[in-house]
């Protein structure tokens, strides 16, 4: 999966590493290849779809997947905040991240650390 995520993302291989290491590891996927193919096909869609790359969502993704993982976000919703940052601003993959990591954790999902997740779509819910 990582050789493919080189040939269709153009990527070097511990980029493309890294991207499957960190979507497997931050939506604990256990080397399950179906999501993280899903993973790929997701940033692949992205990279054809609008003016970014492959190449900016796995150089970024390593800095925000777990932070947005945490604050409740799915794959396709911190890869599709990545993508527009990188569509917008032109921007590197790794500047896009630290901002969609600074977004995560301050935006409308964060932790009470008294009372549990707050995530603005779901209510409160405790941390087990």
């Amino acid at each position: 999966l990582a050789i493919k995520t080189q040939l269709v993302g153009d990527t070097d291989q511990e980029t493309a590493s890294q991207f499957l290491l960190s979507a497997d590891a931050a939506w604990k996927y256990h080397g399950n290849v179906e999501k993280l193919s899903l993973a790929l096909d997701e940033a692949n869609t992205i990279d054809n779809n609008y003016a970014t790359s492959i190449q900016k969502i796995a150089e970024g993704l390593p800095i925000v997947a777990n932070v947005a993982s945490m604050a409740g976000m799915s794959m396709e919703e911190t890869m599709a905040m990545l993508g527009t940052i990188t569509a917008t601003t032109q921007e590197s993959g790794t500047k896009a991240a630290t901002a969609a990591s600074a977004y995560s954790q301050y935006s409308g999902r964060y932790y009470y650390r008294n009372f549990g997740w707050r995530d603005s779509n779901r209510g409160i819910r405790t941390v087990s």
